[in-house]
């Protein structure tokens, strides 16, 4: 059995959905890095957002993207926040 081009309930295409899901997880996110008092959340908080913009990334068919975002930002600059403070 083969899985529907569109999302049953809804009739949104399935990549839709997905972008949606990943944008609210990218702005639930966001507004959790500006708003939390603990850094080390905070800096939780940036690599869920960091993440969320890569799988954005990948939907819109930019792997190379993607790749470098988590690579540079994920493994770098978290990083960097995380142990630096």
């Amino acid at each position: 059995m083969a899985i529907p081009n569109t999302v049953p309930l809804i009739g949104l295409g399935w990549d839709d959905v997905l972008f949606l899901l990943l944008a609210a997880v990218l702005i639930g996110s966001a507004i959790l890095v500006v708003t939390l008092r603990d850094i080390i959340r905070c800096g939780v908080a940036m690599i869920v957002s960091f993440a969320a913009l890569a799988g954005i990334y990948v939907i819109l068919g930019s792997p190379i993207v993607a790749a470098t975002q988590v690579l540079v930002y994920i493994g770098a600059i978290s990083v960097l926040v995380l142990f630096a403070i």
